[in-house]
């Protein structure tokens, strides 16, 4: 329907790393169609931890996603803790991905 009103490339933001499943299926059927992103947005920080690094490097190789994000830091609403958004931040940070280069 979108392609009927002029739309041919979407972008697709991942939140957090469950997103990937979701992003997965998409990618099946509309790979040419959009652009997606792998990572964990700051009021998910709660959730990334040392087994979300190596998930977030495989789901980093297995698609090679077109940016990392959505991550950053926010302190407005703190849904998750200043140590956890700066962790998940530090660890999520493009320099720790070096062999990922968007395409």
């Amino acid at each position: 329907r979108s392609m009927s009103i002029g739309v041919n490339k979407f972008l697709v933001v991942a939140a957090d790393l469950e997103d990937a499943k979701k992003i997965d299926e998409l990618i099946l059927t509309n790979k040419d169609l959009s652009y997606f992103t792998t990572g964990v947005h700051p009021h998910h920080a709660k959730t990334f931890n040392f087994k979300s690094i190596e998930k977030m490097r495989g789901l980093i190789n297995k698609n090679s996603p077109s940016a990392l994000g959505e991550m950053g830091l926010d302190f407005f609403r703190n849904l998750s803790s200043y140590e956890e958004q700066t962790f998940a931040f530090e660890e999520q940070n493009p320099s720790v991905h070096s062999d990922h280069q968007p395409r």
